[in-house]
Parts: C-alpha cells; structure tokens; sequence
C-alpha cells in the first residue's frame, strides 16, 4: 500500500481516510471487546512511561 502511494497510484486522501476507518474499527472493538479495551489500555500506559521518562530526562539535563 505504501509503495502504491509513493508511486501515486493511490491518492493521499483516500489513504488518510482508510487509516481513519482503521483508527475507528480499533476504538469501536476496544469498547465492546473487554481484551481489546485491555490491550489498548496497556498500550497507553506504556506510551505514557516513555513519554515521561523522557521528560524527566529532559529537565534533569536541563537543571545540569
């Protein structure tokens, strides 16, 4: 799919909007599928550690 889009054999738009549809399916399954809810939930909660490690990594090099 993604050569098909560089090549331009596939229009941006119509690529957005299928990862679009795609975010939605996940989100919809997520609320009516309990261990997707769960998986989804552990994704962000690993998303959020890294984010804050790499906050505070930050502010500690800049108090340095």
């Amino acid at each position: 799919m993604l050569r098909a889009l560089t090549e331009g054999r596939l229009d941006q738009a119509r690529y957005n909007s299928f990862l679009k549809l795609r975010r939605e399916l996940a989100y919809d399954k997520a609320r009516t599928d309990g261990r997707a809810a769960r998986d989804r939930k552990e994704q962000e909660r690993r998303i959020h550690r890294v984010y804050e490690k790499q906050y505070r990594a930050q502010r500690k090099r800049d108090r340095d």
